[in-house]
């Protein structure tokens, strides 16, 4: 077997053992950056107050103006491209951290999106509760104080977002099976099965399926996991050496030759393209 990188993973209890960091920057800027792609076994939201910053989450680029929250997903390979954030917050916390109230509705949100705008008035309230709770002459904080602040700020964050006002028995049910669906695609490494076979392990009907995936995501059943094929195909092509073939075999393509060309309909240019690419080192 060839030699294979991996992409390094950052866990949470790196930095914290209550499984919550709350961090302000100032005067971050280019040198303070990790510019090799990493994943996160925690959910991190960053907010820039001054200035701004660009990242690449799953070979997508975002940009974060003033105001704006950065949300990256357990899971989701990224990296910084470039930033100029004078001044922001970071705030890292464990899944199972945060308040039941706001996990859904927080899995759902970054099923479709990684930023939102903030109004003026809530990422300042943002920033006077980072202040409170992350500086030192407020004295010791403890644990269940950071998880209060830490589930308070999702809630200001999330309060913004229209979807998540109002949300119906159907919508709630929807948004369960898609998830459902995504936590099997992180977890399955052969992928190439028709939508008959996710809505047979989901226990399903596929016509319900579709209508639940289509609501959440704007795309079939069939479309939502050829996305995450590319997205699996990417990283494999990044970060490892193992062959196109290989990488097929991987993603349950017995045909090297037709994932080739869905990898290269989907991402715009031939796998070994995107290699080329985006191939990092491995430091």
């Amino acid at each position: 077997m060839p030699s294979q990188r991996k992409i390094p993973i950052h866990r949470i209890s790196d930095i914290s053992t209550e499984g919550i960091g709350i961090f302000e920057w100032n005067r971050l800027s280019d040198k303070d950056t990790k510019p090799y792609s990493h994943r996160d076994d925690y959910y991190m939201l960053g907010i820039c107050f001054d200035g701004g910053l660009s990242i690449k989450i799953d070979f997508n680029e975002v940009a974060c103006r003033a105001h704006d929250c950065l949300i990256v997903s357990p899971g989701q390979a990224h990296r910084l491209v470039s930033v100029e954030a004078r001044a922001g917050v970071m705030l890292a916390i464990d899944p199972y951290r945060i308040a039941h109230a706001y996990a859904e509705r927080l899995e759902r949100f970054t099923l479709r999106h990684n930023r939102i705008g903030l109004p003026s008035e809530t990422a300042n309230g943002i920033r006077r509760i980072i202040e409170i709770v992350a500086s030192d002459r407020y004295g010791a904080v403890d644990a269940e104080v950071r998880k209060d602040a830490a589930n308070l700020i999702i809630g200001m964050i999330l309060s913004q977002i229209p979807a998540c006002r109002t949300e119906s028995d159907k919508v709630n049910r929807y948004t369960a099976i898609t998830i459902r669906l995504r936590t099997l695609l992180q977890t399955e490494t052969n992928l190439s099965k028709p939508a008959s076979a996710y809505a047979d392990a989901l226990h399903l009907s596929v016509p319900y399926l579709n209508e639940a995936v289509k609501a959440m995501t704007g795309v079939s059943t069939t479309a939502y996991v050829r996305k995450q094929i590319v997205v699996k195909a990417k990283r494999l092509l990044a970060y490892t050496t193992q062959s196109i073939a290989e990488i097929a075999r991987t993603l349950g393509f017995e045909d090297p030759a037709y994932f080739s060309r869905l990898f290269s309909r989907e991402a715009g240019l031939s796998p070994s393209g995107f290699r080329h690419k985006n191939r990092e080192s491995s430091n």
